[in-house]
């Protein structure tokens, strides 16, 4: 769990896969639970980040959530600030014994304005579970998206689901993830940032790639 002291919190270049997640409470794959209770502008920042093909189940049978990159997200004073650039979650089987709802993004979130001021959703692939839930996450795509180039092959749970908008959350098949398809599925995915693979798009950092840049930054060796 981060701290409920520290105003500023990023994680950052963090590839979890093939792993197993327990908790009594709030659990995730980067992030068991983050609650400000102290600072009002609290904020958390993910990027470059995946969790993939793992296990994250909450035994609590009262509170919690279970969310595949953070348990829970939210403050009783103040509005704090969630980023999330460059990450993808795919593969994985989330479990809540509370009953409550599990989703890629945060099992559970509250006391934060659900505005594009305070969530910053952007550049990032959601495969085989929800983004996040409608209750919380509901977010106007087309007067006040949380969402910028963001992609998912699962439906929105929970009410005030938000429409699906190109250029902000885009929903695909997901076949189209995988391979050069999903060049012509996410065009609008940094891939200056992500690579192409016979299965689902990387980030480089991961996998020891390195590019060269020429006139469009298209030669990977």
């Amino acid at each position: 769990m981060l701290s409920n002291k520290r105003t500023e919190n990023v994680i950052k270049n963090i590839n979890v896969k093939n792993s197993y997640f327990v908790g009594s409470g709030y659990t995730g794959g980067l992030v068991g639970g983050t609650w400000s209770s102290s600072i009002a502008t609290a904020s958390l920042t993910i990027e470059n980040s995946s969790v993939a093909n793992s296990y994250i189940y909450n035994t609590h049978t009262i509170n919690g959530g279970a969310g595949a990159m953070i348990g829970q997200f939210g403050s009783s004073s103040g509005s704090p600030i969630l980023t999330v650039n460059n990450c993808l979650i795919y593969g994985n089987q989330l479990g809540n014994a509370a009953g409550g709802v599990d989703a890629a993004i945060t099992g559970s979130s509250g006391g934060i304005n659900n505005n594009s001021n305070y969530r910053k959703i952007k550049n990032s692939v959601f495969l085989d579970i929800s983004p996040a839930t409608g209750d919380y996450w509901a977010g106007n795509c087309v007067s006040n998206p949380i969402y910028t180039n963001c992609y998912t092959d699962t439906a929105y749970i929970g009410a005030n689901a938000p429409t699906y908008v190109t250029g902000v959350l885009e929903k695909i098949s997901p076949n189209d993830a995988k391979g050069i398809a999903a060049k012509t599925a996410m065009p609008l995915l940094d891939w200056d940032v992500w690579f192409a693979t016979t299965s689902y798009p990387v980030l480089p950092e991961f996998h020891n790639i390195q590019t060269t840049l020429t006139q469009s930054r298209t030669d990977w060796r």
